[in-house]
């Protein structure tokens, strides 16, 4: 709208304002209330004073008073997308470091003596040997334990590889037996 040649016209009516855009569509402006803010809005090619907007049929004081809510209302506006925005991108933020914590899991291999709490994260493998029950707790970092997490019978003294869940926010695990079942961590 820079390019804009403006033309004013003072109908008996009313007051008008006309301007032809860059993309020479023709724009009129015919309400009394919006005359001398667009004309003034566009640089109008005359000096617009307060007796010539109020002969188009406008206040000046309340033209200005509606513009400064106008660009109060827009301000906010643009505050209220920049929070949208900037929470976006902290959940966007904290979704990259939920990942890469994920696939940068660790466990510590080793035997699992029955009831001692282990720290592990992640999917380990677990080699499980002799005959009875394996079952395995967790807890959280809330140190809220889930009882039974896993829980496999061993019918035969054969070593047997397992890959348990433990849950997504297990960081301990507890192992007890029955028979001669025992368990490490691989």
């Amino acid at each position: 709208m820079t390019a804009a040649v403006l033309m004013w016209r003072q109908p008996e009516r009313l007051g008008e304002l006309a301007w032809r855009g860059p993309d020479r569509t023709v724009m009129l402006m015919a309400a009394r209330g919006q005359t001398g803010a667009i004309a003034a809005v566009f640089g109008a090619p005359y000096p617009l004073t307060a007796e010539a907007i109020d002969d188009a049929g406008g206040d000046p004081t309340a033209r200005a008073a509606a513009a400064a809510a106008s660009g109060a209302a827009a301000n906010a506006q643009d505050t209220a997308d920049d929070a949208v925005g900037a929470a976006a991108a902290a959940q966007g933020t904290a979704n990259t470091a939920l990942a890469s914590a994920t696939t940068a899991r660790t466990f510590l291999p080793g035997a699992l003596s029955a009831g001692a709490w282990r720290p592990v994260t992640g999917l380990p493998r677990l080699l499980l040997n002799g005959t009875g029950t394996v079952t395995i707790d967790a807890r959280n970092r809330a140190e809220t334990v889930t009882t039974a997490v896993y829980s496999t019978t061993l019918a035969s003294a054969v070593n047997q590889i397992d890959f348990p869940f433990f849950g997504d926010d297990a960081v301990e695990i507890r192992a007890a037996y029955t028979g001669s079942a025992s368990a490490e961590i691989v």
